[in-house]
């Protein structure tokens, strides 16, 4: 199932809205407030969580300019506050995306004793 959210995640023109589209995914992503759409998405729920998993999974194609979803301002704490606030999603994540690749993701995050950023 394609919902088209690598773009939906990571278009840097429009900032406003992309800020708008990553709270309402969250809100779907996560079964609504007090989980009134739980019942009502059911299935689509996990299929959701797969398609955000998928293409956080995906490597980073195109130009070196293009930002990866986890890299990207906007998604990447969106994608941080599904994982804090849906379980089943952090599960998803971690099995289909992140599973293996730590060291990966936290080379990108290391600070020297000074607090800048290591590059390598």
């Amino acid at each position: 199932m394609d919902f088209g959210f690598g773009t939906f995640l990571t278009s840097p023109s429009l900032t406003a809205f992309l800020v708008l589209d990553c709270l309402k995914l969250w809100l779907v992503a996560t079964g609504g407030a007090g989980g009134i759409l739980l019942s009502t998405l059911d299935t689509n729920l996990d299929a959701l969580h797969r398609a955000i998993a998928s293409l956080v999974a995906a490597p980073k194609l195109g130009d070196l300019e293009e930002e990866h979803l986890l890299e990207n301002f906007h998604s990447s704490r969106t994608i941080r506050r599904l994982v804090l606030d849906c379980p089943a999603f952090a599960s998803i994540l971690w099995k289909k995306a992140l599973k293996g690749k730590s060291e990966k993701w936290a080379q990108g995050h290391r600070c020297n004793s000074d607090g800048h950023k290591i590059t390598q």
